[in-house]
Parts: C-alpha cells; structure tokens; sequence
C-alpha cells in the first residue's frame, strides 16, 4: 500500500480539538476500534489508518503528528500476506522480531477474553551477517468477533520508540531521532535469520466508546 494514501487520506483529515490526544488503552482499541474495523461498522471517532506496517522500517512509516504523540495505530488485514515465519517478519531493511513465546491475553471489565496482544522488536540490518537491535517497539493486536472466540483476519498495531532511560528526565523525548539514536548494543547473525519472501478520517470530536468505561482520548 502506498505511504501516501494513510499520510494524505487519514491523517490530514484529522480533526480533534486542541490539546486533545489519541490514546486509548489497550482493551478499548480491541474492542471498540478493532472489533468495529473488522465487523466493518462505522464509528463516529476512527482516526486509525489501514496500512501494512511490514511494507518499510517503523522510522519510515507514515506520522499521526502531534495527536498521536510518539505511538503509531494502524489497522492491516492479515489476508492480503503469508508470512513464512511469524516469530521474525521482514519489513523494509530489517525485520521484527517476536519478543516471548505466548501471546498475552485481554481482558474486558468483566474479565472476559476479547483478544490478544503479541510483542515485536525491530532488528535493523547492518550488514550481509549481522543486524542490530533498535528501540522500536511493536505491539500486534487480535480481536475475537463473537462468544464462539473466532478470529478475525484484521489486526491492530501500535508502534512507538522506547524512551532512553538512560537521559535526562526532563529531556523531551522525539521519534525523530538520527541513524544510530533506535540503534541498542545486541547484534544478530543473518545465519540465525529465516525471512519471509517477499481510513478513516472524522470531523467529529472525542469519541464515547459505549462498549467500555475508559475514554480513549486524553486532555
């Protein structure tokens, strides 16, 4: 999918009111985001473009801007690829990598199992045998569509860049960040690798998802 149609077509139609954020939790963008995305029902508030993430490296990906902060949401439809290993999935000049074994259950308010969340790292290429470890963080989203638990094909992403703890506290922190600021010390050998070959915009104001207490936009 090209870049430009999340940049041009979600993105700058943003609308929200100043100083107003998108950042749901993880259980309302599950069940009131995604599951709406995949039973294809229109929301009143969805500033979520649809965009395949493993088409370039996360610092490419297309920018939500200041009403998203520093974290990234994309709907994809698992469909439209194969991927011949689902633990390390290549994605422009490098791959991301799974982080554990399991996948980590959530759960609404009433402790119900409503989908589950999977943890990726990217490795970014150095060069023919070696990849390094960045700080961008990957988090793959799946909703259940119905008390039966069946699966649906579309996935929620949220990606963002770890913060360095390791500076000043009072720094502000920025994607925006030169070649080597993602780039961490642990390196993996090309030998250990198996690749894989290879919108929807509003003018309303902040949402009330009914099927959850929590607001998903913060002041």
């Amino acid at each position: 999918m090209d870049n430009r149609l999340a940049t041009n077509s979600s993105y700058a139609s943003l609308r929200l009111p100043v100083g107003y954020r998108f950042c749901p939790s993880d259980e309302v963008f599950v069940s009131c985001y995604l599951k709406n995305k995949a039973l294809s029902k229109t929301l009143d508030f969805d500033v979520v473009p649809v965009f395949d993430v493993f088409n370039t490296e996360p610092k490419n990906l297309p920018s939500g801007g200041k009403v998203f902060l520093e974290t990234k949401y994309f709907y994809f439809d698992l469909k439209e690829r194969v991927f011949e290993d689902n633990n390390k999935i290549e994605a422009g000049k490098g791959h991301w990598k799974r982080v554990g074994k399991g996948n980590q259950e959530l759960l609404n308010n009433n402790n119900k199992l409503i989908g589950f969340k999977t943890k990726f790292v990217f490795w970014r290429k150095k060069n023919r045998t070696q990849f390094l470890k960045t700080k961008w963080v990957m988090f793959e989203f799946r909703v259940f569509l119905n008390p039966s638990q069946v699966m649906s094909s579309w996935a929620g992403y949220k990606i963002y860049l770890k913060k360095d703890k390791r500076r000043n506290k009072k720094a502000k922190f920025s994607c925006e960040e030169s070649s080597d600021d993602d780039e961490e010390e642990e390196v993996e050998r090309a030998s250990e690798v198996n690749f894989a070959d290879e919108i929807s915009g509003i003018n309303t104001g902040p949402p009330s998802p009914t099927s959850s207490n929590e607001s998903s936009v913060t002041s």
